[in-house]
C-alpha cells in the first residue's frame, strides 16, 4: 500500500497534519492531567469502567512523545531562530504573573519572587519541566539537524534502533527507567526522540498503515496489561520486576506514539476550511499548556472543578475523563487565545526580536573574551 505525503496548506506551505499531531497531543496531555488530578480511575466503580478509563489514560500519555516527534519531524527542515524561543519564554513569563495573585490566595506561596523564578528557562524553583527540557533541546537542536542530515540516509534507521535501544531498553532496576533518560522528564529523551522525529521525514518508512494499526493496538494494550499487573502486584517485591511499566520511555508506549503519529502525519487533508481551523489552533497549544499545568493550578484549581462537575457522588465514568480533558482543553485554549491577543497589543514578536538582539550581543562577546586568540 502506498503512503500519500503529508497536506501542505497552499497558501502558507505548512504541514497541516503535523498542526492536526500538535494539537491532539495536546488534547492527550490535557487528558491525561484530568485523568491524575481528578482520580479518575480510582473513582470509577465497574472493572469495565476502570479497565477502558485506564486504557484511555495509556493512550493520553503518547501525547508529551507525540509533541517531541513533531517538534523533530517539523524542525529539521525549520530556520533556527532565536526569537521564537524568547516569544515562548514571555508566553511563560505572562502566565506565572497571573499565577501570583492566584497561588497567593490558595495560598500555595508565600511569596511571589518564588513563582516568577519558575519562568525562567533553568530548573531553580521547580517550574514548568517541559520549558526547561526544551530550552536545553532549542540550544541543541541545530546541531542535531547538522548531524543527522549528514548522515547518510542508509545509516538513518540503524540509529533509529539504536535510539529506541538504548533509551527505551536499558533499564534500570525499577523497570519503569530508562538507564539513560529516566522516565523522560529530560532534555535527554527529548533530544533522542527529536532525531527519532528527524528520522521519519528525511527518510519516510515504507510501513503499511495497517501495520502501524496494529503495532499501535500491540503498544496500547501491552501497555495496559502492565499497569494492570502492577496495580495487582503491587504489595509483591516481584512487581517491580515488570518490564516496561508506564513512563514516556517505555517501549510499550513509545512504539504506540511512533505508530500513532505516523498515522497522523500521512492523513491527506483536502478541506482546507478545516484546515484554516488548525492552523489558527496550533499555534495556540504551548499556551494552553503552560496555562494549566502548574502545580498550583492543577491542585487547588483544576481539580476542584473536576470533583464538582465531574465526579459526583464519588463516582465518575469513562466518558467524564474524556468530557474533563476536552474541558481543560477549551479553557487552556480560551486563556492561550486572551494571551495571544494581549501579545498583539503589546507587540511581543517586536520585544522577542529585541531580546534576541541582545542575547547575541552577549553571547559574542562573552566568547570574544573567552577565547579571543592572544596578541
Amino acid at each position: 500500500m502506498a503512503t500519500s505525503p503529508p497536506t501542505l496548506c497552499p497558501s502558507s506551505n505548512r504541514l497541516i497534519s503535523a498542526d492536526v499531531v500538535r494539537i491532539l497531543a495536546m488534547l492527550f496531555i490535557c487528558i491525561c492531567h484530568a485523568c491524575g488530578s481528578g482520580q479518575f480511575i480510582q473513582h470509577q466503580e465497574s472493572m469495565v469502567g476502570k479497565a477502558v478509563s485506564l486504557t484511555i489514560a495509556v493512550l493520553a500519555h503518547t501525547g508529551v512523545d507525540l509533541f517531541i516527534l513533531i517538534s523533530g519531524y517539523c524542525g529539521v527542515y525549520s530556520t533556527h531562530k532565536t526569537e521564537r524561543f524568547f516569544k515562548l519564554w514571555l508566553l511563560v513569563v505572562f502566565f506565572n504573573l497571573l499565577y501570583v495573585p492566584l497561588s497567593l490566595k490558595a495560598g500555595y506561596y508565600d511569596n511571589p519572587s518564588h513563582i516568577m523564578l519558575q519562568a525562567l528557562p533553568v530548573p531553580l524553583a521547580g517550574g514548568f519541566w517541559f520549558f526547561t527540557a526544551y530550552t536545553g533541546l532549542f540550544i541543541l537542536s541545530p546541531y542535531l539537524n547538522d548531524f543527522i542530515k549528514r548522515l547518510p540516509h542508509s545509516v538513518h534507521y540503524t540509529l533509529f534502533a539504536s535510539l529506541l535501544f538504548l533509551f527505551c531498553f536499558v533499564n534500570r532496576g525499577n523497570s519503569s527507567t530508562s538507564e539513560i533518560a529516566g522516565t523522560g522528564y529530560n532534555v535527554i529523551w527529548m533530544c533522542a526522540l527529536y532525531l527519532v522525529g528527524a528520522i521519519l521525514r528525511l527518510s519516510p518508512p515504507a510501513w503499511k498503515n495497517s501495520t502501524l494499526i496494529i503495532a499501535a493496538l500491540i503498544g496500547l494494550f501491552a501497555q495496559t496489561g502492565t499497569v494492570v499487573l502492577a496495580s495487582l502486584l503491587k504489595a509483591h517485591p516481584f512487581s517491580q520486576a515488570i518490564p516496561f511499566q508506564l513512563s514516556y520511555t517505555s517501549p510499550l508506549l513509545v512504539m504506540l506514539a511512533i505508530s500513532l503519529f505516523l498515522l497522523l502525519v500521512r492523513m491527506n487533508l483536502q478541506e482546507w476550511r478545516f484546515a484554516k481551523v488548525v492552523l489558527f489552533l496550533s499555534p495556540l497549544m504551548f499556551g494552553v499548556y503552560i496555562s494549566h499545568s502548574h502545580l498550583c493550578i492543577l491542585e487547588h484549581y483544576i481539580t476542584p472543578f473536576l470533583h464538582k462537575f465531574f465526579i459526583v457522588e464519588r463516582s465518575a465514568d469513562s466518558i467524564g475523563l474524556v468530557v474533563a480533558g476536552l474541558a481543560i482543553f477549551l479553557l487552556g485554549l480560551v486563556a492561550s487565545f486572551i494571551q495571544s491577543l494581549v501579545f498583539r497589543l503589546l507587540h511581543a514578536d517586536k520585544c522577542a526580536a529585541v531580546l534576541s538582539k541582545i542575547w547575541a550581543h552577549i553571547t559574542q562577546k562573552t566568547i570574544l573574551c573567552l577565547f579571543r586568540p592572544k596578541e
